[in-house]
């Protein structure tokens, strides 16, 4: 046990450190989260109104509803950056760290900082800066630098990285303890190291606060604790709080489906987990009903109507899992064989109801995708979309190595060596997407990929090449 603690705070110093230097950083469907957890933290309310000059000058992903500005996107991962934003709001805020930051020799470092990280690894900072200074439209970049103010909301992108870094770098060593239920020590950190660094996890998810990485974490601790219930049934009561704030985060059909299993396998605390969501469901849709005047965000109703049929929905199908640009199996090689553990898992007798659950959970995330329009997930590394999967995969990993790696088999030293020409490959591909902002700016260059999605099956330009 006590090396176990050893393993969990390796993983999670090593992951939060290596995501937090590496450079790309992206904030865009995000880019207002910072600033709704502060208005939570400062108002006690969700509307941007303060921040009206700001929001305006840049208004993308801004609605107007009832005369209020608020965030396009969910409210889930804002709720999630509160505590973060509030203590960072605090440390700022201190004397002693503004003594420091204005004092001659941190102050000259931190510009030095800025001018050669932040302006590189954040595209368009001069039109960013420029939220700030409404008063000067024609403020120079040296001059905006010269004056830059040490607050949350001028470096809300880097705290975005921060938060979401964290999370992860959490997710990691809980992926660590899933894989201790069946493989030993060593075996459980390669498969938490794999999760870290040969996945979107660390190319897409840890570059800003997009909903996925609050999302795989509450995934990841609702599927531990659902697994840690089949020894003791108890803990099942347990895996409602990250399902309710991964519904808040971002609803995905992987919850939905562990739900049903839960009511199907658990009755005896059905009941309470029937209570627990309609209380839940009931406070969020009046919560909308004052807020937007409908039971859902608009969010919810503005993404429902763009679906895909036919031929367009073939491409879309194939594309996810096999485009050169979005492809999750090209970008991550090494998943191939948690399909391969999914098949050897339910080959066992009695075939477990949970992994037939969270196979049809993969599938049908899948198909509802492969049926969005903007199923190439629009400005992205990779296949963007399959990161709030990455636990099932990983589970499924796990599987692979515990029922067919450790086999006893002529052909194993051929599997195991294919394994590792999987893990090399993956990492080397997301170390590119999470250290190199070409591989981002592929998407706009040499044409918007939203105008010429023929891009998205031209092998002769991968993003990871640039």
């Amino acid at each position: 046990m006590k090396a176990d603690k050893f393993y969990l705070l390796f993983i999670l110093f090593l992951v939060f450190t290596v995501y937090i230097v590496s450079p790309v950083m992206i904030s865009s469907d995000s880019r207002w989260c910072v600033f709704t957890a502060m208005s939570i933290i400062k108002e006690g309310n969700i509307d941007l109104d303060e921040y009206r000059q700001i929001t305006l000058r840049e208004p993308r992903h801004i609605i107007i509803k009832n005369g209020h500005l608020y965030h396009y996107y969910s409210l889930g991962p804002a709720l999630v950056a509160v505590p973060f934003v509030y203590l960072i709001d605090k440390i700022f805020e201190s004397k002693f760290v503004k003594n420091v930051y204005f004092s001659g020799f941190v102050k000259t470092n931190m510009k030095q900082y800025i001018r050669k990280k932040y302006i590189a690894e954040f595209p368009r900072f001069k039109k960013y800066l420029s939220r700030f200074y409404p008063q000067k439209p024609d403020i120079s970049l040296e001059k905006a630098i010269d004056i830059f103010p040490l607050t949350v909301l001028t470096l809300s992108p880097l705290i975005e990285k921060f938060i979401a870094s964290f999370l992860l770098a959490v997710c990691a060593a809980l992926i660590f303890l899933m894989a201790r239920l069946w493989l030993n020590q060593k075996e459980s950190l390669c498969i938490s190291l794999i999760f870290s660094f040969c996945t979107s996890a660390w190319s897409v998810a840890s570059r800003g606060l997009y909903a996925h990485g609050p999302n795989i974490l509450m995934l990841t601790i609702a599927l531990y604790i659902i697994l840690l219930a089949k020894q003791k049934q108890k803990f099942i009561r347990f895996s409602i709080f990250p399902m309710i704030l991964s519904y808040l985060i971002r609803p995905n059909i992987a919850i939905i489906l562990l739900t049903i299993y839960i009511l199907i396998y658990y009755r005896q605390h059905a009941l309470y987990f029937i209570l627990v969501w309609l209380a839940v469901l009931s406070a969020y849709c009046l919560h909308c009903l004052i807020i937007y005047k409908s039971i859902l965000p608009p969010y919810y109703y503005g993404e429902a109507h763009k679906l895909l049929s036919g031929k367009l929905f073939l491409n879309a199908f194939l594309g996810n899992i096999i485009s050169p640009a979005r492809g999750i199996f090209i970008y991550c090689p090494v998943f191939i064989f948690s399909v391969w553990g999914a098949v050897s898992k339910t080959r066992q007798k009695p075939i477990d109801r949970l992994d037939i659950f969270l196979i049809i959970a993969l599938i049908l995330h899948w198909t509802l995708f492969s049926a969005y329009r903007d199923w190439q997930s629009g400005w992205s590394f990779g296949q963007r979309y399959f990161a709030d999967m990455l636990p099932l995969f990983i589970y499924f990993l796990i599987c692979f190595v515990s029922y067919r790696l450790r086999a006893n088999t002529k052909s194993n030293s051929l599997v195991f060596a294919a394994f590792i020409v999987a893990i090399v490959i993956s990492f080397l591909i997301n170390f590119r997407g999470a250290t190199r902002i070409e591989t981002w700016l592929w998407n706009k260059f040499p044409s918007q990929i939203s105008n010429n999605s023929i891009r998205l099956w031209d092998w002769g330009d991968l993003p990871f090449f640039r």
